[in-house]
């Protein structure tokens, strides 16, 4: 199992969705952590009695320190996996 396995809780208390982040140390962005978030913030807007997400660090260090540069790298390939500046999670 990698280090975003179970990165990413949610949890709802009456109108209120927390969604936490928790990859220490520094909540480094991931795709697979990204790809986590938006799951966690699409299911908080399609429960009926959410009216506020927040979006919280479980790491002690700071919220994220960015994104992977090693994925962006990869992003910039012919082929490879879209992102960096023109993904702006449109789908919510």
């Amino acid at each position: 199992m990698g280090p975003d396995a179970a990165a990413v809780r949610h949890d709802e208390d009456h109108h209120v969705a927390t969604v936490t982040i928790t990859r220490p140390p520094l909540n480094i962005l991931t795709w697979t952590l990204r790809e986590q978030i938006l799951a966690a913030v699409r299911r908080a807007f399609v429960s009926p009695p959410v009216r506020v997400v927040r979006l919280i660090s479980g790491a002690p260090r700071a919220f994220s320190a960015g994104a992977g540069i090693g994925e962006f790298r990869d992003s910039l390939r012919p082929g490879g996996r879209p992102g960096t500046q023109h993904d702006r999670a449109p789908h919510l």
